[in-house]
């Protein structure tokens, strides 16, 4: 973090998450996470591994990092193979995978307020007020059993999880 001029460490980053998390109950967190970066060691990696099991995101990206041009980090040597990288990248989803499963296995039976975006095959394709479009989890609702509108807001009680998909009935 401090070669990377991010101002913050490690125990305050946990500090504040943990902080937010008591302060505002049920509130989802989203990060973005990059794997690979100069100096990083298989000691370094693992504690990020184990840290991502200790804050379990709600949603989480990750990504190998990549020498650019006029960034601080280019003057740095590139000294983490690329199959390392994407090898590390893949693991931290394989751990958000089961993260996300979890905490969607939590959701079912509840009901949330979704909005539906589009109709794809089918089913209409929502997402609770958690999700942003197209890269977190969608609410898929059966067409062939409700009809819904693109853009309007629906009260969905989910009957089943995966790890990024919710499938849900409208309630009525």
């Amino acid at each position: 973090l401090k070669s990377m001029r991010r101002g913050t460490t490690y125990a305050k980053t946990t500090q504040l998450l943990k902080d937010f998390r008591a302060a505002v109950p049920g509130m989802a967190i989203r990060t973005t996470l990059i794997v690979g970066y100069p100096g990083e060691t298989e000691e370094d990696f693992e504690i990020l591994k184990n840290w991502v099991q200790e804050m379990r995101f709600e949603r989480l990206g990750c990504f190998a990092y990549s020498h650019e041009e006029n960034t601080h980090a280019y003057t740095l040597e590139d000294d983490v193979p690329d199959d390392v990288k994407q090898a590390r990248a893949n693991e931290i989803m394989e751990i958000q995978a089961q993260i996300s499963w979890e905490l969607n296995q939590e959701k079912i039976g509840k009901t949330y307020r979704c909005i539906i975006d589009r109709k794809e095959g089918k089913y209409f394709v929502g997402r609770t007020e958690f999700d942003s479009p197209d890269v977190d989890n969608e609410v898929l609702i059966d067409a062939s059993k409700h009809y819904l509108k693109t853009g309007e807001f629906v009260e969905v009680t989910i009957d089943e999880a995966t790890e990024f998909d919710l499938y849900g009935t409208p309630a009525l």
